[in-house]
């Protein structure tokens, strides 16, 4: 009896998958901002991607579980920044790498070619345990940072100072999505320059 090839069925059954959730991902973190996670529901999240909210559980069973998912999302998309920031040769480039590569996100985002990321106002409101993965996640993205900071200039500071250094620079990175938006896209790379300049 001959063996039927099931690859393809499985490898477009996996697509489909792959594609609604990551559809699921950009319209939660979009009302997730926009509601926060304590306002927004799984029947309008769902309603926003044309699924039924019993569509929604087969990817998420819990609101707080798809919300946790968009959290550990955005700071994956932090880390893959700071980690192209790494690549310049000194402190002072890092940080302006970093910004430049930040609002080059956010200028995407905003012409709908990538997904809006979750902030990180609401963490917060998160189940104990999942809120856990998620500053766990976040603190191993800050110390990813923090090393963008480290060099000649940086040698004399004191692990505090290099903390609070750090902290400053993470604070600034995510206001810049918040007051950038007001100004022409064509604008972003300028405004992110004069950021990282100001720090």
């Amino acid at each position: 009896m001959p063996v039927l090839d099931t690859a393809p069925a499985e490898s477009a059954k996996t697509a489909r998958f792959r594609e609604k959730r990551e559809a699921l991902l950009a319209a939660a973190a979009a009302q997730f901002n926009e509601q926060g996670v304590r306002g927004a529901t799984l029947a309008g999240i769902a309603a926003s991607v044309g699924l039924a909210t019993n569509s929604v559980t087969y990817y998420y069973r819990k609101k707080e579980d798809l919300a946790c998912a968009c959290f550990l999302r955005a700071i994956e998309g932090l880390e893959a920044i700071v980690a192209e920031a790494a690549q310049g040769a000194d402190p002072r480039e890092r940080v302006q790498r970093l910004f430049a590569l930040k609002a080059e996100r956010l200028a995407r985002s905003r012409r709908g070619e990538v997904p809006t990321l979750m902030t990180f106002n609401d963490v917060r409101a998160l189940p104990e345990s999942h809120a856990g993965q998620v500053f766990e996640a976040y603190t191993r993205m800050f110390r990813q940072l923090r090393g963008l900071l480290q060099g000649a200039a940086s040698a004399a500071w004191s692990r505090a100072e290099l903390n609070a250094r750090a902290h400053l620079v993470l604070s600034a990175l995510h206001w810049l999505r918040h007051w950038i938006v007001d100004h022409e896209i064509e604008a972003y790379p300028r405004l992110a320059e004069r950021s990282a300049q100001a720090l």
